[in-house]
């Protein structure tokens, strides 16, 4: 399609739309409230169309804010024709003030025409609210009351309802509904209570006034300012102390609030610095020492942090800092690392870790080496060093009883004036873990055996993972009966790769029955384990079942005398084999079964057609029909159910035949129960028979008198 042709379309579906729009004619805007004179207008419809048209009119989008009329509701018109009709449209009280636009609307079998027209609802009806004052400021607790000022500007009297909005809920009115005479207006009270536990932050109130009923409403609003009146100023930033004297240290507080608090003193510190003043009362614009004591400990020198909590029990107020303590060790003595692997094999056994120490303080020490953190013999237990003299100390940690994981080795220095700790961290790995996964083996596993039988067997996985970080060769062994097989013989296994081994359970259909045990070792550098798999063969003769089910199908005729009873029955594989079934044969009534042979494969079912010819003398409502059925793998015998007689919701029922461990033994018997359709009862009472004969007699007879008038009629030949 080209563009001109594209152009030439759109203007002509500009022009229709024009066309339709033209053809109502009137007015387009109007004004007006619901106390004023409702809005009349005339307008004119023209039928533009080729045949005469019924034209309905309506008004759309006026609903729920206008009440108006449309008369005559129908015009009817010729081809070329115009009519007039008259719209009366007033806005409804409740309806908001603002712009509405509306469509006429005249709609016809052959077209509809629309015109758009403009409705200015005048604001009458009118509340306004104003705040007494723009915003508020609050402190911690304090409260504040802020009138609000409601006045009805409309010409009757109003029912305001009252709502908050505002990021903050501790706000309440002192009413959330209040009603005004017309052109009067009333207070009510705003009150703001701002939290102890305050913080600097600022918010909006928003009040809005709704007249009850309608969408028309004005609101107001205030700025809200939370401020801290109350500052608590930690001075203190650090405090420097010795680890081997008692010391007492100073934290300087000050109140820069505008009145006097009681706070409540709390550290997060080492043990060994003791809070002395738990609570202090501190004037306005004034400072109090927090007395603390550094105790003799045994830590080594550097920074640690003394977390400081003043809690106000006036204000609900919480002042928090970090204080650093830098702790210096006046006796120094100075440890470092000389030689230790960093990380290590638990298969590696003893581990040597030395280090250097060095007296660098302005006096000669003794001092005993110990250990602790984990288990290790240390050489040298004792030593002393002259000023700047230096010496070596060996660990020998025993990794061989060690758990994996990340270790610390503590090496502690104690003279009677201080004690030193230095700390070696290190890494102990189980090189050579395995993960094995042998609860499907352990399970074990239970088989059926019969020469009757198709073969049965067991695959079992037993899997490895190499959870350790060395690369592993892992070899397996199976000990138990010959038909148990075993693959792969070894493994070679990456950190973290899993692999499996497969155990099959195979055995010969002629295997005696029994319990047996396989035995399965698994070995590797660091590993070793055999784990017992329990196999019990269980022997059988035939254990596959038949299910037969009786379906709803049943017929019944008479000849000469002779009742035949015909049934359906499903007969269904579920043994694990293919099941060749060569004949079925009843052992009492003359009976016959089609099909007679046939081949099942597992799970798949047969429908037979079972026809039985029962004695002139058989009275009962059920027949027990004794068959024999020939198989492949030996016979079943079973006695089946018919029911005779139709019973109300008889259910189908399904029997599953499974013979005993001899193929000829009987098994206990069970039914199968075939409901005749409705008009197909078997009449088994002598009665039955009486009724049956009389009809047919009644029918002979008829027939005869037929028959004989017919053969007298003249010029009717007999054929």
């Amino acid at each position: 399609m080209n563009k001109n042709t594209i152009t030439i379309l759109l203007f002509a579906l500009l022009m229709g739309v024009i066309s339709a729009n033209a053809q109502i004619s009137g007015a387009e805007s109007f004004s007006g409230d619901c106390f004023g004179d409702p809005v009349m207008a005339k307008y004119t419809i023209k039928n533009t169309f080729s045949s005469t048209a019924e034209f309905t009119l309506t008004l759309e989008d006026a609903e729920n804010n206008f009440d108006y009329y449309i008369v005559p509701e129908k015009i009817t018109l010729e081809p070329g024709k115009q009519g007039t009709f008259y719209l009366f449209i007033k806005p409804c009280c409740w309806t908001k003030p603002g712009t509405y636009i509306l469509t006429l609307k005249a709609s016809s079998s052959i077209g509809t025409y629309t015109k758009k027209i403009t409705f200015e609802v005048k604001e009458t009806r009118e509340v306004v609210l104003r705040m007494e004052k723009e915003s508020v400021t609050l402190g911690q607790c304090e409260e504040a009351t802020v009138k609000i000022f409601i006045e009805n500007r409309s010409p009757v009297k109003e029912t305001v309802m009252l709502s908050i909005e505002s990021d903050y809920n501790d706000i309440g009115l002192s009413a959330q509904e209040i009603t005004l005479d017309a052109n009067t207006a009333k207070e009510v009270e705003l009150t703001i209570k701002a939290p102890c536990k305050t913080t600097i932050k600022s918010f909006d109130v928003k009040v809005i006034g709704k007249i009850k009923g309608t969408e028309i409403t004005n609101e107001t609003s205030l700025k809200v300012y939370f401020i801290d009146k109350q500052v608590v100023e930690i001075l203190t930033d650090s405090i420097e102390a010795c680890n081997d004297i008692d010391q007492t240290k100073e934290i300087i507080v000050r109140n820069a609030g505008r009145a006097k608090d009681v706070l409540s003193v709390t550290l997060d510190a080492p043990e060994w610095v003791q809070l002395i003043d738990k609570e202090i009362q501190i004037d306005a614009n004034s400072e109090a020492a927090i007395k603390v004591n550094i105790l003799r400990s045994d830590a080594n020198e550097g920074s640690y942090t003394i977390n400081v909590k003043l809690s106000s029990k006036i204000y609900s107020k919480d002042t928090n800092k970090a204080i650093e303590l830098k702790l210096k060790d006046c006796y120094r003595i100075i440890v470092s690392d000389i030689s230790g692997k960093e990380k290590a094999c638990i298969e590696e056994g003893k581990l040597k870790y030395k280090f250097r120490v060095k007296n660098e303080s302005e006096e000669k020490v003794s001092l005993t080496a110990s250990v602790s953190g984990i288990k290790a013999e240390v050489t040298p237990e004792s030593l002393e060093l002259d000023v700047g003299e230096e010496a070596t100390v060996e660990a020998i940690v025993d990794a061989s009883n060690e758990t994996p994981g990340t270790k610390e080795l503590k090496l502690k220095l104690a003279s009677e004036k201080f004690t030193i700790e230095h700390f070696r961290e290190f890494t102990l790995e189980d090189c050579y873990a395995l993960s094995i996964d042998a609860a499907e083996f352990k399970e074990g596993a239970t088989l059926e055996v019969s020469p009757q039988l198709c073969p049965q067997s067991a695959l079992i996985e037993v899997k490895v993972t190499n959870i350790g970080t060395k690369k592993q060769r892992v070899t397996a062994k199976l000990e138990g009966p010959e038909w148990v097989y075993l693959e792969p013989k070894k493994l070679y296994l990456d950190p973290q790769e899993s692999d499996s081994y497969y155990i099959y359970v195979s055995p010969a259909a002629t295997e005696k029955a029994g319990n047996y045990t396989a035995e399965l070792t698994i070995k590797a550098e660091d590993f070793e384990e055999t784990y017992k798999m329990p196999i019990a063969l269980k022997a059988v003769t035939l254990p596959e079942k038949i299910d037969i089910t009786a379906e709803q199908e049943y017929a019944e005729t008479i000849v000469e005398e002779k009742r035949t009873v015909k049934a359906k029955m499903r007969f269904k594989n579920t043994s694990s084999c293919m099941l060749e079934v060569k004949s079925i044969k009843s052992l009492t009534y003359d009976a016959n079964f089609s099909p007679s042979e046939f081949t099942l494969d597992i799970n798949k079912d047969i429908a037979i057609d079972v026809t039985v010819i029962l004695p002139k003398d058989f009275n009962e409502n059920y027949l027990e029909l004794p068959v024999l059925i020939t198989t492949d793998r030996g016979d079943i015998r079973k006695t089946i159910r018919i029911q005779l007689i139709a019973e109300e919701e008889t259910p189908v029922e399904e029997v599953t035949i499974t013979p005993e461990e001899t193929p000829t033994e009987t098994v206990p018997e069970a039914t199968v129960t075939t409901t005749p359709p409705t008009g197909k009862a078997v009449l088994a009472a002598p009665w039955n028979l009486i009724i049956i004969g009389i009809i047919a007699l009644a029918i002979i007879i008829g027939a005869y008198y037929k028959y004989a008038s017919t053969s007298k009629r003249p010029g009717r030949r007999r054929r």
